[in-house]
């Protein structure tokens, strides 16, 4: 009679280790599905931002109110095509340095999340400068 009500107790104990166990799995799968697409989107932004598009943007650095528009264009064009990416005309700084044929681009976006726990919305910054040749 006490083997049975021993392993009857045993038996519930694995019961709450696996509801505890499934709880953290969908914790886990909930915010992976929250933050993975962001940060691919980060990641896409990022290569995309420092492909050769962008320096042949940076290549004709005579005409500083040119380059700015050709800049702020291209990384809007970009920010655009991420869900739900806000980011205003002053999160996009262009400094631009004919002496020198500098460019220095400073982006800063947000992301908004479903995920309790973190920071709501997701700050991200990319500051890109070109090197003269």
């Amino acid at each position: 009679m006490e083997k049975q009500t021993l392993r009857m107790n045993e038996r519930g104990g694995s019961n709450v280790g696996v509801i505890i166990g499934l709880i953290v799995l969908v914790v886990v799968g909930f915010v992976c599905v929250q933050l993975i697409p962001i940060y691919y989107d980060q990641w896409t932004f990022e290569d995309e931002f420092n492909n050769e598009k962008l320096n042949l943007i940076f290549v004709n650095v005579n005409d500083d109110a040119k380059v700015k528009d050709a800049v702020v264009q291209k990384v809007k064009t970009l920010i655009g095509a991420m869900k739900n990416a806000k980011v205003s005309d002053k999160d996009i700084k262009v400094t631009v340095d004919p002496a020198n044929k500098k460019i220095i681009v400073d982006v800063r976006y947000l992301r908004p999340h479903k995920v309790p726990f973190l920071q709501n919305p997701l700050m991200f910054h990319m500051k890109k400068e070109n090197r003269p040749i």
